[in-house]
């Protein structure tokens, strides 16, 4: 049997995890409104605002926490990453912070009302602060990586009757930019830009690679670049 304050500390935990799970839910769902008003796909629409498109692919990096040039752009690159793949867009260091701020007023709000001991406010803490923001992403990664891998064979299937027609790989990846949703169409529409702009098909889709974290996507990052270095049926 638990002792009282032992069964009071259980409670504590218990609505802490409940207050956990239905911020996760809530930034969720709100993501997946946000995404439900987007139309063709996020690239085009900021495209039809009339921004140039050299603008357009330098504010869909930085939105997604990467540098003007597609590079990770702080020095914890394995949360970076997370951030990036996530699809979540906005300031990698303002999403952190505004977590880290919640879990601090919530510890100060249970240790000034409540009374609660160190080590339970600093337990609610590392939770609110730390692990309901690395669940939040970790949650949207994997949604946004399914998304993908279920539109990437008919993105193939228009890549391959495309260079079937005699079109460039580089115009084959840019009508998949054109013509499908979100995710894949404003990831393949960043590819498309970059090699506009003076990046390699190589570096293009190896950015690509590590923007979205889809395994399956290695094969065909591989293939492009084999492909624009040597030629050939791809």
């Amino acid at each position: 049997m638990l002792t009282g304050q032992a069964q009071l500390y259980f409670i504590y935990m218990l609505a802490v995890a409940s207050l956990i799970l239905a911020g996760e839910a809530f930034y969720l769902s709100f993501a997946n409104r946000r995404s439900r008003r987007i139309l063709v796909n996020h690239r085009l629409r900021r495209l039809a605002d009339e921004v140039p498109a050299e603008q357009t692919l330098r504010g869909l990096l930085r939105e997604r926490g990467l540098t003007e040039t597609g590079d990770f752009i702080f020095g914890f690159v394995w949360l970076n990453r997370l951030y990036t793949q996530s699809g979540i867009t906005g300031n990698p260091l303002t999403f952190v912070a505004s977590f880290l701020l919640a879990g601090l007023a919530l510890a100060l709000l249970l240790s000034f009302v409540l009374g609660l001991s160190t080590p339970v406010i600093f337990i609610v803490f590392l939770l609110i602060g730390f692990v309901l923001p690395l669940l939040i992403l970790r949650r949207a990664r994997n949604k946004r990586i399914l998304k993908f891998a279920k539109q990437l064979p008919d993105a193939l299937d228009m890549i391959v009757r495309s260079l079937r027609a005699g079109h460039p790989a580089s115009i084959a990846i840019g009508l998949v930019a054109r013509e499908m949703p979100d995710p894949l169409g404003t990831e393949f529409g960043i590819v498309s830009d970059e090699i506009t702009f003076g990046l390699s098909m190589e570096q293009a889709v190896r950015k690509l690679s590590q923007r979205v974290g889809f395994e399956g996507l290695h094969l065909l990052s591989v293939s492009l670049s084999i492909q624009a270095r040597t030629g050939g049926n791809l």
